[in-house]
């Protein structure tokens, strides 16, 4: 097993959240569940994730915006989002990877493992 990787996941669809958490767990990493903008900029400062896994539409934001202001206050964890519609070349290149909606597991694992 790879090593134990240290997960945020960023989703307001809460069957989509622990599917994705429950995927993640059974792969030997560590998985957190934020539902919106605040509260994953307050655990990306209390926690500390590795990786973020951003949703692009949330209630109380964009997680592309939302990758950009991570970016400048934590430039360590690498930032994921899925979404079903596709980036422009701005908005890719804010994250480090992009996966659209519905994504495999094999492809949700390999970017979080990168």
């Amino acid at each position: 097993m790879n090593e134990r990787i240290r997960v945020l996941v960023v989703e307001d669809d809460e069957m989509a959240a622990t599917t994705v958490v429950r995927i993640l767990t059974r792969s030997g990493h560590e998985a957190r569940w934020e539902r919106t903008c605040a509260g994953a900029e307050a655990a990306a400062r209390e926690w500390q994730p590795e990786v973020i896994l951003l949703d692009r539409h949330l209630p109380d934001g964009d997680g592309v915006a939302l990758a950009k202001r991570l970016r400048r206050r934590h430039p360590r964890p690498r930032l994921i989002v899925m979404s079903g519609d596709p980036l422009d070349a701005a908005e890719a290149q804010a994250v480090d990877a992009h996966l659209l909606k519905p994504a495999t597991v094999q492809a949700v694992l390999a970017a979080v493992t990168g």
